[in-house]
């Protein structure tokens, strides 16, 4: 429709002007619900389209994710639940062989479930587990030619295993001479535990050291 602002100074085109303003401001996106005549000039013969909401109108949101949907997706997602600690410690007389790891101290709310040498995991979860030995004193006295004494810290769990190997060395010795050393193993193992299933802990010395050895586990987890 042509603007009319150009029509006689008079009452009939002062009408018009008027008629323009609306006009443009139907265009600029004030229109009303949409039907013929509501808000709108009298002659208009069809709806306007126009989104739901205010005289703006709103984006489409039926593409949206709902909180429903939302909330249930967070729902799905394993959460942490706990977060397990132990470390212990013992002290013990070695002979030759494996020995049964039995813990003099403990700590962290996994204490309960470490029994002698076994560990017990209480959920299902990953666990981090690891087990330091050293040993007293060994001593080779008298020998010629080298060799060397094993020395391991041993994890059996549920599947795997983990072992950590130390050895004594010892340079040629002639009649009358002797050596004296500490040897160090650490075994850890990573992995998946389920309520229930158990790690037993060892530890081996190839010889029996003089004084006292000490073994140290730690245990961490997170269960789902």
């Amino acid at each position: 429709m042509p603007l009319s602002s150009n029509a006689p100074f008079s009452e009939f085109g002062n009408s018009m002007i008027l008629r323009d303003i609306e006009q443009l401001w139907l265009a600029l996106g004030g229109a009303g619900s949409g039907s013929s005549g509501e808000g709108q000039t009298q002659d208009q013969s069809a709806g306007v389209t126009q989104e739901t909401g205010d005289s703006g109108g709103l984006p489409d949101l039926s593409g949206l994710a709902t909180k429903l949907y939302v909330d249930t997706a967070i729902a799905s997602v394993p959460q942490i639940i706990h977060w397990y600690y132990y470390g212990t410690s013992g002290s013990v007389s070695l002979g030759s062989g494996y020995t049964d790891c039995s813990f003099t101290t403990s700590s962290g709310n996994l204490a309960s479930y470490v029994s002698g040498k076994t560990f017990t995991a209480p959920s299902n979860g990953t666990y981090t587990i690891t087990l330091r030995h050293i040993t007293g004193d060994l001593t080779k006295s008298g020998a010629v030619g080298t060799g060397s004494y094993n020395v391991f810290a041993e994890l059996t769990p549920a599947y795997g295993n983990g072992r950590g190997l130390g050895v004594f060395a010892w340079p040629t010795l002639a009649g009358g001479e002797s050596l004296t050393a500490k040897v160090q193993a650490q075994a850890i193992w990573t992995g998946y535990m389920a309520a229930g299933e158990t790690c037993d802990f060892q530890v081996y010395s190839e010889i029996a050291p003089s004084t006292n050895s000490f073994y140290f586990a730690h245990i961490s987890g997170i269960t789902y």
